[in-house]
This record gives C-alpha cells, sequence and structure tokens, in this order.
C-alpha cells in the first residue's frame, strides 16, 4: 500500500474504521505531527518507531 506521507507539514493524523494492521514507517518522518490517531484498526502493539517520535503530544492506537 503506498502512502504517500511526505506532507512534512501534517500536524495531526486520524485513521478510522481502516482495518490496517500496520503503521508505514515513513511516520517517523513527519517531525511537525503532534497527534496520531488510529481507531478500530488491526494494529495489536504500538510499532517502535512511534516511541522515538518524542515531539508526538498524543497517540491513540485503540481497537474497538
Amino acid at each position: 500500500m503506498e502512502w504517500g506521507l511526505h506532507k512534512k507539514k501534517l500536524v495531526s493524523l486520524n485513521i478510522s474504521y481502516s482495518g490496517i494492521n500496520e503503521l508505514p514507517p515513513e511516520l517517523e518522518k513527519l517531525e511537525n505531527l503532534h497527534y496520531l490517531g488510529v481507531t478500530n484498526s488491526l494494529i495489536e502493539e504500538t510499532p517502535e518507531f512511534v516511541s522515538r517520535m518524542t515531539w508526538l503530544q498524543h497517540v491513540d492506537l485503540s481497537c474497538t
């Protein structure tokens, strides 16, 4: 799947009802991203690269 996450100015990303099972590692390059929300996904564990994104103010990876 092509994510095309080359938008360096993206500050908030919310993916809902997606059915995705992994986050793209390109997210780590989004240094302006402050909010990352993924709901109703198949992601079971937070990817290691997300913990390196120290500039994130809020992360919500939930499966309802």
